[in-house]
Formats: C-alpha cells, structure tokens, sequence
C-alpha cells in the first residue's frame, strides 16, 4: 500500500517514520515513495525465526558473518531503503554497529506473502544485488518453495528454483552452508485465513 505518493529522500523518510502517529507502522522506502508493509501472519514470522535459527547454527560453528531480523532498514540509495525479513551481513563488512545501514545486505531475505506482486519482487531483487547484495533469498509459502537469487559478473540474474527436498546452500558467500528446504517450514498445517 502506497502511504505517499511525494517522493522523498531516505532522510525525510526516516523523520517522517518517526513521527508518533507512525510509531507502529511498518514502512519501507521504493524509488522515493513511502510504501507501507502489511502485518505479517504468524507463518511468516515463524518461517523467519526457522531461518534465522538455521543460519545462527551455523554461524556459531563458524564466525563469519551476523544476521539480522526484520526490524532493520538497510539504505541502499537516497531513494530506496528496505526491511527485509532476515538478512546476512559478512564480518569484514561491519567493523562496528553502525546507527543505520547505509549499505546492501550480503544476504537479503524475504518470506513472501500474497499481497506482493511479482513486479514487486522482481524490482526488490534486482535493488538488492544492484546495490551489493551477493544474493537474494525468496521464501515461498504456497507452494513451500525458495527461489535464490544471484548477480552474474555480465549483469544477469541466475534464479535457482528449490522445492522442500532440495538442499540450499549459500554458495560462496557462506562457503559450508547447507539445509533442506523443508527445514525452514513448520511442520504444522497451516489454517487459511
């Protein structure tokens, strides 16, 4: 849902989420229009927690980078700044925690819900990897499914569809990774709204 259609620098974007009748909403900043977030459901919180725990085993094992939840926005120019639902962020590119991120995640997820579109997701991740992200992880709820999402050196995307048998990996960005799909799912039923 599209909050203001004036185009705003990440600047006024920030001033304009902190005043208090905006407190609770949950906003994000495309091409200098204020979008705001829908509520998650508790099955995209949920597969967010399975993600981050994944990923914090591993890390654990092997210091190499953070991850983040999804209360952090990440400026990635004077007109973008996005939230994503979990993200990865290697050592050797946060010497300190800094006020705000004024950069790209080196591995930006997003669990998607039915209110994106397709354009919607397709500009996010070209946003991501044009503006440094290695890689862009989708989470697909129905059908339980992850597309991972990587720039090629000629500008290219490389899109790896994964069902929940397959195994995901991080490739280079976090060499030794590796969990089946169907992890990062709950093993309940999941009732429609």
């Amino acid at each position: 849902m599209v909050v203001r259609e004036l185009l705003m620098t990440a600047g006024a974007f920030f001033d304009y989420a902190a005043l208090p009748e905006n407190e609770r909403r949950d906003l994000e900043l495309h091409q200098g229009v204020i979008v705001e977030i829908p509520s998650a459901s508790p099955l995209h919180g949920w597969i967010v927690m399975l993600f981050i725990q994944v990923i914090t085993r591993f890390l654990d094992l092997h210091p190499v980078a953070y991850i983040f939840g999804d209360s952090n926005d990440f400026v990635l120019s004077p007109g973008l700044v996005y939230k994503p639902d979990a993200s990865v962020i290697l050592k050797e590119r946060l010497p300190s925690v800094p006020g705000r991120f004024h950069m790209a995640p080196d591995i930006a997820v997003e669990v998607i819900s039915p209110s994106n579109s397709a354009a919607e997701i397709s500009e996010k991740v070209e946003n991501y990897l044009h503006h440094g992200s290695q890689m862009v992880i989708l989470i697909y709820t129905d059908p339980r499914t992850v597309r991972v999402c990587v720039a090629n050196d000629d500008g290219t995307i490389t899109l790896r569809t994964l069902t929940a048998e397959d195994w995901m990996d991080c490739g280079a960005v976090l060499p030794g990774f590796r969990v089946q799909v169907k992890a990062l799912f709950p093993d309940l039923p999941v009732e429609t709204a």
